[in-house]
């Protein structure tokens, strides 16, 4: 069930929903509660049940599915019904709709399921996006990366200046280095932001100092503050309380915090930084991209540089550009780099921190480098 095809992965869940009790919970949060068979046009996209693996274990399913197909074929009249058994046969996959608009496949090891509104009793409810590996046995167990902007992770969508920006395209990343043995699979959770991303991510803490600035600005960016203040430390409850505990209990993760990551960019990257302070117990290491230390005055490294976790058991990658927005970072990324040093934590070791040399605040720029902090995290 290796293909870019639907049918391979429908059939392994039919045939696995019965004997493992834990993904039969992702098989209905992906399909519903309905038969599989019922979710596909199979008239519409015959091809999506190609290469059905004739493993004896599928072998009833696989009937099954060619009787329904080439009954459906013939009372349409579709010439691409053939004789024998051909219509398994390997050729082409052309497209169709592979899975339902909530569970789709991203490459030949991953899918996305889409949970559409988050609830929560911290933040606005949101979707949620888990990236999950489908060529396993369902007793594998994954290390889990958090992810903040989850909207742009895995699909293209339209940016500030209408062009078409291709995402982050996490799931290529990973497949590449897991094909070349660099990394075994893993559970990217993608989580959207809202219109009021910038107090989200914002950090609230050192809490006295922020307020005293906040009063202080004239900056037009912080402004915001005065109104909407920030609000980073219950976006992290909800990522602890909530989602982190629902996560574990419908995926197979590793749930400890040496299998768990998280990541972001911009000010994605300030709350990733903040999360693995605030939470050390929780997160083993933080990936932050073109961290947005500025606002009022780089408050945040304040606290940084007073609640950095063990270096013993915890790992922090920085990285910055130098065109755009990335080029005012510099001088309050010494300023971590020097907390990180008088702490102990040791460049290259537990610690890393690049300058890419006209790299821009964007999308495409994180995805060329993604491959080098989820290697250095995820290495023993």
């Amino acid at each position: 069930y290796g293909d870019v095809d639907g049918g391979p992965t429908r059939s392994y869940m039919l045939s696995m929903q019965q004997a493992d009790e834990q993904h039969q919970r992702l098989y209905q949060l992906a399909f519903g509660k309905r038969p599989a068979e019922e979710l596909y046009d199979l008239s519409q996209d015959p091809q999506q049940l190609q290469n059905v693996a004739a493993l004896p274990a599928y072998q009833l399913v696989r009937q099954r599915l060619k009787i329904q197909l080439e009954t459906q074929l013939r009372q349409s009249g579709d010439p691409r019904l053939v004789g024998g058994d051909s219509i398994f046969e390997s050729y082409p996959y052309t497209g169709g709709t592979v899975f339902p608009e909530h569970f789709q496949r991203k490459s030949p090891r991953y899918a996305t399921v889409r949970l559409d509104s988050f609830p929560s009793a911290y933040i606005s409810p949101r979707p949620v996006e888990v990236l999950v590996p489908v060529q396993v046995s369902y007793d594998q167990r994954f290390p889990v990366l958090y992810m903040f902007d989850g909207q742009n992770l895995f699909h293209s969508f339209t940016g500030w200046g209408g062009e078409v920006n291709k995402g982050w395209r996490v799931h290529e990343v990973l497949d590449s280095l897991y094909l070349a043995g660099s990394i075994p699979q893993m559970i990217v959770v993608g989580i959207y932001n809202s219109q009021g991303r910038m107090a989200e991510y914002m950090p609230d803490k050192p809490e006295e100092l922020l307020k005293a600035r906040i009063a202080a600005t004239e900056h037009q960016w912080y402004q915001s503050f005065k109104t909407q203040p920030p609000a980073g430390g219950r976006q992290l409850k909800f990522i602890v309380e909530e989602l982190k505990p629902y996560i574990d209990a419908h995926f197979h993760t590793l749930p400890g915090r040496e299998h768990t990551f998280v990541a972001g960019s911009s000010m994605g990257g300030l709350i990733s930084a903040y999360a693995v302070c605030e939470y050390p117990e929780v997160f083993g290491g933080a990936a932050c991209f073109s961290t947005h230390w500025p606002p009022l005055e780089g408050v945040f490294l304040e606290y940084f540089k007073t609640h950095l976790p063990d270096p013993a058991t915890h790992k922090f990658y920085f990285d910055y550009g130098t065109q755009g927005l990335d080029a005012s970072y510099e001088p309050f990324q010494h300023i971590a780099d020097q907390a990180l040093r008088e702490r102990g934590y040791r460049l290259n070791q537990n610690w890393i921190t690049r300058r890419y040399e006209g790299a821009r605040h964007y999308e495409d720029d994180w995805h060329a480098r993604f491959h080098v902090p989820i290697e250095f995290l995820l290495k023993q």
